[in-house]
């Protein structure tokens, strides 16, 4: 098959689309967000997943179409059903996905460090409030620091109300807790929360 009808089959605006969403993780504004939540990369794969498993079903359905344009393409229909589940529920739950399954791989060795062991998790900055608060840092960048926090009394989330009450009278208020503002407390599992630290506003 020459190139340009296998181009023609593909359309070039899809090909477009699918070469934006393979790269897109590396462009700079976005290669940031993807340095604040590794999550997204979940999102990138059920993306990728969606996009290439189309365009290769489509181009296999239209071959066969063209031998026999009244063939129906069971195959065609079940493939393309299989691509939009695995690509849709890793696009529709890709940051609970991932908080849940590294929590999972990696909690034996973050219990560890909270009860006192001096070894971080891999490929994890680990960071000690006064208190019993452990914040698991799994991105970062310039003023902003993502990942799951051991909370078990509760703290994360009192400091985000108190942040979120004062906001507008007083943004550049005091640092509260791991040097910045609770920006995200939200519960997990038991007592490991998704949290997010932000220190836009501290200015001592």
């Amino acid at each position: 098959m020459r190139v340009g009808q296998f181009i023609k089959r593909l359309r070039p605006f899809s090909l477009a689309v699918a070469t934006f969403a393979i790269v897109q993780p590396w462009t700079f504004r976005l290669r940031i967000a993807y340095e604040m939540s590794p999550a997204l990369w979940l999102l990138y794969a059920g993306t990728v997943i969606l996009i290439v498993g189309w365009l290769t079903a489509t181009y296999v359905h239209d071959a066969r179409r063209a031998r026999d344009p009244y063939d129906v393409d069971v195959g065609y229909l079940v493939t393309c059903g299989i691509v939009f589940a695995i690509g849709g529920l890793l696009m529709a739950f890709y940051d609970p996905i991932y908080m849940h399954a590294r929590l999972a791989l990696q909690r034996p060795a973050m219990e560890r460090f909270v009860v006192g062991g001096d070894v971080c998790p891999a490929a994890t900055a680990c960071l000690r409030d006064e208190g019993n608060t452990v914040f698991f840092v799994w991105g970062s960048h310039d003023t902003a620091r993502t990942g799951l926090c051991h909370d078990p009394a509760g703290t994360l989330a009192e400091l985000r109300r108190a942040r979120e009450a004062v906001l507008e009278q007083n943004p550049n208020g005091p640092a509260q807790i791991f040097g910045g503002h609770v920006t995200v407390a939200e519960p997990v599992s038991g007592d490991w929360i998704d949290c997010s630290i932000s220190t836009r506003f501290v200015t001592s």
